[in-house]
C-alpha cells in the first residue's frame, strides 16, 4: 500500500525499527560513459521517532554522518552485482519510518533496497546483508542491539549473493583467525537462508522484460494490432537507436498522413508555408508519441521521436523521387 507510484518498493522491519525502500527506473536508455547504474539516497525523518526537527523552521536539516554512512554501505553492497546489460539507470530511495535508537538500520536498509531494486528490474539479482556478532562466551547473536555489539569481540557485516560476497565488515579484539572465519562463514550461511526467502517474495512482483531478440523476424502478414504491440513492447537497442519494431509500427499508423502532408495539393490547408508543415508534423508526432509511449514497458519518448523523424526522412525522399519537387512547389 505504500509508494504505488514506484516501480518497486519493499519495507523492512527490524526490531522497533522499519525502513521503507523504493526503487524508480528510467523509460530511456543511459548511453553516457561513466555513469552510475543505481543512485542510493538513505534519509531520516525526526517524525520516525516520534519528534519535531528542532530547528527554527521545524524543517528538516541536510545529510548527517549516518545517512552518508548507510548510504554508501547500501551502494557498495548491490552495485557490484549490477550487471552491465542494464541501460536504465536507478534510483533508490530509503527512508526511515520508524526508529526506536536500540539497533543499526544499515542490515535492513540493503535488504529493502536490494528487493526493491530486483522487483523493479528482473536483470537484477538479490542480495542479503545480516550482522553477527560472537560473545565472549563463543555465542553467536544476530542483528545486536547498539550496546551489544559495541561489548562484543568479534562483529561481522556480511552481505552479498549465493555465489560471494558484495560486502564485509569485520571488527575483532583480541581473538583467533578461526573464531573469526567461524563468524564470517556462520553469516554467510544466514545470508543464503535470506536470499530464499527474498527471492520467494519478489519473484511473483518482478516486472516482466519483453526481449525479442535479434532475429525476430515478421512478414506483410502481421495485422496493425500485432504491429503496433511489436513497437509498443520492444525496448530500445543498446545504442540507442530506434528499433526495426518501432520503426514499422510507425510507418504503419503515420507514414499515409505524412505523405499526404508532402504531397503538392494533398491537404485542403496551404502547405506552401514551411512553418505549417512543421506544425502539422508535430501535432502527428505528439499522437504517435500518444499511442506508443505511456506505459512502463512502452517505447520511450525518446525513442519514438527519433524513429519518427527517420520516417519522415524516408517519406520526403520517396516524394522527391516519385514526384521531382518539393512540398513548397519549388
Amino acid at each position: 500500500n505504500l509508494a504505488r507510484m514506484a516501480d518497486g518498493a519493499a519495507t523492512v522491519r527490524i526490531g522497533n525499527s522499519q525502513v521503507l525502500a523504493t526503487a524508480v527506473q528510467k523509460r530511456l536508455e543511459a548511453f553516457y560513459a561513466g555513469r552510475s547504474p543505481v543512485r542510493v539516497d538513505y534519509r531520516e525523518r525526526a517524525i520516525a521517532t516520534g519528534k519535531i526537527p528542532g530547528t527554527p523552521t521545524r524543517r528538516e536539516q541536510n545529510f548527517t554522518d549516518t545517512e552518508l554512512r548507510i548510504t554508501q554501505l547500501v551502494a557498495r553492497a548491490i552495485l557490484p552485482v549490477v550487471p552491465d546489460t542494464v541501460v536504465y539507470d536507478s534510483q533508490v530511495m530509503i527512508t526511515l519510518l520508524a526508529g526506536d535508537g536500540r539497533m543499526d538500520v544499515d542490515v535492513a536498509c540493503i535488504n529493502a533496497a536490494s528487493a526493491a531494486l530486483s522487483i523493479s528490474s528482473s536483470q537484477i539479482p538479490c542480495v542479503a546483508a545480516i550482522r553477527v556478532v560472537m560473545l565472549s562466551d563463543g555465542e553467536m547473536v544476530l542483528n545486536p542491539s547498539f550496546k551489544l555489539a559495541k561489548s562484543a569481540p568479534i562483529e561481522v557485516l556480511y552481505a552479498g549473493t549465493a555465489d560471494c560476497a558484495t560486502l564485509l565488515q569485520v571488527r575483532a579484539n583480541e581473538r583467533s583467525r578461526e573464531e573469526v572465519d567461524a563468524t564470517i562463514q556462520e553469516a554467510a550461511r544466514l545470508v543464503g537462508l535470506l536470499l530464499e526467502k527474498q527471492e520467494a517474495l519478489v519473484k511473483p512482483l518482478q516486472t516482466a522484460q519483453v526481449d525479442m531478440g535479434d532475429d525476430f523476424q515478421y512478414g506483410d502478414s502481421a495485422s496493425t494490432s500485432e504491429v503496433m504491440a511489436m513497437g509498443n513492447l520492444h525496448r530500445p537497442s543498446n545504442n540507442v537507436v530506434p528499433t526495426v519494431e518501432l520503426q514499422h509500427a510507425i510507418r504503419t499508423v503515420a507514414l499515409p498522413q505524412i505523405r499526404l502532408l508532402f504531397a503538392p495539393g494533398g491537404t485542403t490547408a496551404d502547405m506552401s508555408n514551411p512553418r505549417d508543415i512543421e506544425w502539422a508534423l508535430s501535432n502527428l508526432e505528439s499522437e504517435v508519441t500518444r499511442i506508443l509511449q505511456g506505459g512502463p514497458e512502452n517505447a520511450s519518448r525518446e525513442m519514438v521521436r527519433r524513429a519518427f523523424s527517420g520516417v519522415v526522412a524516408e517519406a520526403l525522399r520517396a516524394v522527391l523521387a516519385e514526384l521531382g519537387v518539393r512540398p513548397d512547389g519549388r
